[in-house]
């Protein structure tokens, strides 16, 4: 069964009168897959990538998961994936469908059992009316996120310093804080503050935790009436995450003018002096300039991340940035009046200045992240 709309086209499989299987689009599918394991630590940003490579059609990386996860934890995610694709499907509105005959079936039959039609229906449909209610309490899925238990400074710093695989909110100071405030959490609602180990969007937390949809959604507004979860600003977003060297750069700002201005006075006396000590003084100033250009880089980079937060993606330029009115154009530009250069290519980016020779691939270049 395929049934379309404007922005999604589902497809429902069929066997027997028994789905086995559905997906809303494949890239949507492989993304929260992906998202959700690298957050839960199953597997790393190169095994994603050759689990890809090796796994051919994304049917066909079920079965190729079974063997790197346990059946049971492939199993769940594949069972999830399926019925939040049908229960969503029964929230549409509007939109044309057909089905098409295939004379095989082909599904991970060792993972997913077929599932009855009419408990599906029935299941779906009291979802979606719930749903409907759900989403008029809930925040819009950009607004992002984070947990309102302790201030940062009273966090351990293993805590504040976070990791690549999520830590288990029941195995946190956090957790025993609320359980002295009388404040209980359940299995959901503590999966959804494991996921929110740094403050998300709540799109993106809807990725990364080992829910359904629908049971992700509840918890977090749960949590939001307990004022565990709260809505954070953009303002407060951006300090949050913005490095320790870029809260330095007005300090850095200071130095650079102070040079310059040191550099100008002295470098008419050093032209009636030496030679030696102007090439000094240059090089002090070049110096200088390469730090405030690193700084500056952090900066930009913390402002990537906050894009990413607030939209769920990586800009494919720096022109997005400007678009959002979160970063002003002249902070693209380094120290010595050349743009800083950003390229983006599946998912990577570099960060760069062309240094004082303002020529790219040179031994002056300043990179921050490949």
């Amino acid at each position: 069964l395929e049934v379309q709309r404007e922005d999604k086209t589902v497809r429902i499989t069929f066997l027997g009168g028994q789905v086995v299987y559905a997906h809303a689009g494949e890239e949507a599918m492989m993304k929260r897959l992906k998202e959700t394991m690298l957050a839960g630590g199953m597997v790393t940003p190169d095994g994603w990538r050759h689990l890809e490579i090796h796994s051919g059609s994304p049917e066909a990386l079920w079965s190729t998961l079974a063997k790197v996860l346990s059946p049971e934890t492939a199993g769940r995610f594949l069972r999830r994936q399926v019925t939040d694709t049908l229960f969503d499907l029964l929230r549409f509105k509007k939109g044309k469908y057909s089905f098409i005959p295939e004379k095989k079936v082909d599904y991970p039959s060792t993972l997913l059992t077929p599932m009855d039609v009419d408990f599906l229906l029935m299941e779906g449909c009291r979802i979606a009316d719930e749903f409907s209610m759900l989403e008029q309490k809930l925040p819009k899925p950009t607004v992002v996120l984070r947990k309102s238990i302790m201030d940062t400074a009273e966090k351990p710093k293993a805590e504040q310093a976070g990791s690549l695989a999520l830590v288990n909110f029941a195995d946190t100071l956090e957790s025993v804080v609320l359980q002295e405030r009388g404040i209980s959490v359940n299995e959901h609602e503590n999966k959804v503050l494991t996921a929110l180990q740094s403050p998300q969007a709540l799109k993106e937390i809807m990725n990364i935790v080992d829910l359904s949809h629908f049971d992700a959604c509840t918890a977090t507004l749960s949590l939001l009436k307990k004022h565990v979860v709260v809505e954070v600003s953009r303002k407060e977003l951006a300090a949050a995450q913005k490095p320790q060297s870029a809260k330095l750069l007005a300090g850095y700002y200071f130095l650079a003018f102070a040079v310059a201005v040191t550099s100008f006075a002295a470098y008419h006396r050093a032209t009636y002096m030496h030679p030696e000590q102007m090439a000094g003084w240059k090089a002090y100033s070049s110096a200088t300039n390469s730090a405030r250009a690193k700084c500056e880089l952090e900066e930009l980079l913390a402002d990537l991340r906050n894009y990413k937060g607030l939209t769920g993606k990586i800009p494919i330029s720096l022109g997005e940035l400007e678009k959002t009115g979160m970063v002003a154009h002249r902070r693209f530009i380094d120290p010595w009046g050349s743009p800083y250069q950003y390229v983006y290519k599946d998912g990577f980016f570099s960060l760069s200045s062309k240094g004082e020779d303002r020529r790219a691939a040179s031994q002056d270049d300043i990179y921050l992240s490949r």
